[in-house]
């Protein structure tokens, strides 16, 4: 894989640099989604050959990803799913990312929404997303910038997710929202069995196993630029 990655897909990335970035964007997607049924991994840092070997190879497993943008590009399931037969759950706020994930991820369960806390559910049924294609981020203070555009998402918690898709057991939460981690987890409060395992993108790590240990979940190591917790 290594070797395909090298002969193969930089000549790709060099000829995709010709077209416009829509065009260029659509190609690239679409040769990534064909090279992962053959094994292909296009995860940041190869995070999600990481999370197969931690799994050691688990076949059938179950994951939520969290910010699972195009679904394609960069995704930690993607592999799980194509090459280990993983159930995947993508939830994903933005229009744009959410139409191309439901078009490439046909047999995932998809979702377009953004996690908040209980307490932010009960007061907004919408919430307020700054675009940004792989980095939107949910705005704490509503927008004055005219250049800036934005996007209204409806919110959930992660308890009613599970709730409504019948979940009850996942090996593992994939969470990637951009700096609002902790907020997301204060939606889920319900059953905390549901959960075995959480890789988090985190951006203050201190903070976060900080609030990690003040909920009993343990640390259990580094996966490229992400964490890996146990929630039992």
């Amino acid at each position: 894989m290594i070797y395909l990655r090298h002969i193969f897909w930089t000549p790709i990335k060099l000829i995709l640099s010709i077209f416009p970035n829509s065009y260029g964007r659509l190609i690239k997607l679409n040769t990534i989604n064909i090279l992962s049924y053959l094994g292909y991994s296009n995860s940041l840092n190869r995070m999600d050959k990481s999370i197969i070997e931690f799994f050691e190879y688990k076949k059938n497993g179950v994951c939520l990803e969290v910010g699972g943008a195009d679904g394609i590009d960069q995704s930690n399931s993607l592999h799980l799913e194509r090459r280990y037969n993983w159930r995947s759950y993508l939830v994903e706020p933005t229009t744009d990312q959410f139409n191309l994930l439901r078009k490439y991820r046909k047999d995932a369960v998809s979702q377009r929404c953004a996690f908040v806390s209980y307490d932010s559910y009960a007061s907004k049924k919408n919430i307020e997303i700054k675009l940004n294609t792989l980095l939107s981020t949910i705005l704490i203070e509503e927008s004055n910038s005219e250049s800036e555009k934005t996007e209204l998402v409806p919110t959930n918690t992660l308890d009613n997710f599970f709730i409504d898709h019948g979940i009850r057991h996942l090996d593992l939460l994939i969470l990637d929202v951009e700096g609002y981690e902790i907020q997301v987890l204060e939606g889920y409060k319900r059953d905390q069995s549901v959960i075995n395992f959480m890789l988090v993108e985190a951006w203050d790590f201190e903070t976060f196993d900080s609030y990690a240990k003040s909920r009993n979940w343990k640390f259990i190591k580094h996966i490229g630029t992400d964490h890996l917790y146990s929630l039992k």
